[in-house]
């Protein structure tokens, strides 16, 4: 699964100015809340925003399943459901960060006088404009031509591409709209996460950074060991796993490279 920077960038009225996310602005956070669902699990999420820098951060519960993700102004970072937390810390992921710190501060804008227009799409009659924060990745910005509102942003990514598409607008202060469902395509992993939003309330300061990380878990005897693998012939480990001496389960190693390892590194 990839890491998804989900965002809504949304204003309580008369509480943050909505010139906030075109220009600088009130850094008041916003609170937003509502329902997730990620392939076929539902679920709830809660997400604080600062509204100027693209700041957030944002916990789901699947059920059991708890995970986590945010931007503290620097690095975006990841939190799975383990409980482990950590920086994506790669070139691209650095750059991506920025695009999407971006993206939550001009969801509602129209496009910037920097961003470059493709063409009309045929199929939709949409205008496809493109723009490049400053020391960000590319974004693919999809406007309805009819009401001049963002139908959806394309981010792309090293291996495939992330379409964040926005609906549900409705007037939040001043008779501004703002998007209140988001709907995430993966098309290459045939995948979607669709977040509903129901609240949004004003925040109080909160840190933006990833939560401690929990004691509990250890290497058994501080050892290590060598397995036999398989894989798919393309770029896909699958290794033998037990779990509390039952298995083995065959579990897919995903070591995320392209988000926390450096060009150096490599």
């Amino acid at each position: 699964m990839l890491w998804r920077a989900s965002m809504f960038a949304l204003l309580l009225p008369g509480s943050i100015p909505v010139a906030a996310f075109c220009k600088s602005g009130s850094t008041h956070p916003v609170a937003i809340s509502g329902d997730i669902k990620d392939g076929g699990i539902r679920g709830t999420f809660r997400r604080t925003v600062e509204p100027r820098k693209g700041r957030y951060v944002e916990a789901v519960e699947l059920g059991d399943l708890k995970r986590g993700a945010g931007f503290d102004g620097r690095l975006a970072w990841s939190r799975d459901v383990s409980g482990a937390s950590h920086f994506l810390t790669s070139d691209f992921a650095k750059r991506l960060a920025r695009s999407e710190a971006w993206l939550r501060t001009h969801v509602a804008c129209p496009p910037p006088r920097n961003a470059a227009h493709q063409h009309v799409n045929s199929a939709t009659g949409f205008d496809v404009w493109q723009v490049t924060p400053p020391m960000g990745a590319p974004i693919e910005l999809w406007y309805d031509r009819r009401t001049n509102r963002l139908d959806r942003a394309v981010l792309h990514y090293s291996e495939n591409d992330l379409i964040r598409h926005f609906s549900d607008w409705r007037p939040v202060g001043s008779g501004r709209m703002f998007p209140f469902k988001e709907r995430d395509e993966d098309p290459e992993d045939e995948s979607e996460t669709v977040y509903t939003v129901h609240n949004v309330s004003a925040a109080t300061a909160e840190a933006f950074g990833p939560p401690t990380l929990a004691n509990d878990s250890k290497i058994l005897r501080g050892s290590s060991t060598t397995i036999a693998y398989e894989d798919d012939d393309r770029r896909r480990i699958f290794l033998p796993v037990y779990l509390d001496g039952k298995g083995p389960f065959t579990f897919e190693l995903d070591n995320g490279a392209h988000f926390i390892l450096t060009e150096a590194t490599a």
